[in-house]
């Protein structure tokens, strides 16, 4: 079954998700992991589930912070996305493709995509809710404008 045929919808161009492990389907409202690609990415076959599920996790973190960015931040937020990403620590700046890869305006909603799991991590490690010393304040503020942090109970 074709879900895009089912509902009426264009399917994203192969371009826009090539290679990715999972993405937010805006249009659906979802997140679609890609299974085959994710297990051959990470040998699930040879190592098993166990060895590999924080990647999972933070994968789905990740997907799960676009989600909320994309629903929740405003145009003029996702206008500060390129200063915000020259003041990520270089292995997460490195790790968003821009320019080449994302459009100016989905810069916001990967920095803060990227945010999530770190945050999320820390949390459930026991670091609390307070933001590593590498993260510069303007990014922990622009992610607590658009996620509430603290999450409440």
């Amino acid at each position: 079954m074709n879900l895009y045929v089912t509902i009426g919808a264009t399917p994203p161009a192969v371009a826009d998700v090539h290679g990715a492990l999972a993405v937010w389907l805006q249009a659906l409202r979802v997140v679609a992991y890609n299974g085959p690609s994710l297990v051959a990415a990470l040998d699930i076959n040879a190592t098993g589930y166990e060895v590999h599920q924080p990647v999972i996790d933070s994968l789905a973190w990740h997907e799960y912070g676009h989600a909320l960015s994309f629903t929740r931040s405003t145009a003029e937020q996702r206008q500060d996305g390129v200063r915000l990403l020259e003041l990520l620590p270089p292995n997460i700046r490195q790790s968003i493709y821009y320019p080449g890869g994302y459009k100016r305006h989905e810069v916001f909603d990967e920095v803060i995509a990227h945010v999530y799991p770190l945050m999320i991590g820390r949390a459930v490690r026991g670091g609390g809710y307070v933001p590593p010393d590498f993260l510069a304040p303007d990014v922990f503020n622009a992610f607590k404008e658009v996620i509430p942090w603290p999450p409440s109970p």
